[in-house]
Order: C-alpha cells, then structure tokens, then sequence
C-alpha cells in the first residue's frame, strides 16, 4: 500500500486514540498520542500501562480495517527523566 494511500485509509487514527482511555504525552502546549510518517506510525506514552492501552487500541483499530502490524519491524524505546 503507498504512504499516500495508507495515510488516506488511517485519517481517523487520532480519533479513535483520543477516545481511548489511554492518556497523552505532553509536548509543551501539545499533547500527543501518537506521530506519523508516511506508513511509519509512532506511539508515546508515560507508562507501561499507557502504551499497552495504546496498543490494545490500535490493535482492534488496524483488524476493523482488515489491516496487519508487522511484528518483526515492531520495536520499543524507553526514556527515563534522566534522559537514559
């Protein structure tokens, strides 16, 4: 599927985070749930919890759509306030 394409297909993506009960990140003014890049798709979030929830929620998101992760590009990074 092209970038194009995929990005038209997942519009409401933000939506269905921001329903979710699965908190933001704050940026500054913004708060973020989620950062796209062509068909690259981001997640953030504050806590374990909070990133299981936001996966949870794209998971039954991306099967409404008839859409499949591909679990072997999956990766996770964690950040400390310490900036480790």
């Amino acid at each position: 599927m092209s970038p194009l394409l995929f990005s038209l297909f997942i519009s409401d993506i933000e939506k269905t985070l921001e329903d979710s009960p699965a908190e933001p990140v704050n940026l500054g003014r913004a708060l973020i749930h989620i950062l796209l890049f062509a068909d690259d798709v981001v997640l953030l979030a504050k806590s374990v919890l909070g990133l299981k929830t936001k996966i949870r929620t794209l998971a039954k998101y991306f099967k409404s759509l008839g859409l499949d992760v591909n679990v072997e590009k999956t990766q996770v990074m964690i950040f400390n306030s310490s900036g480790h």
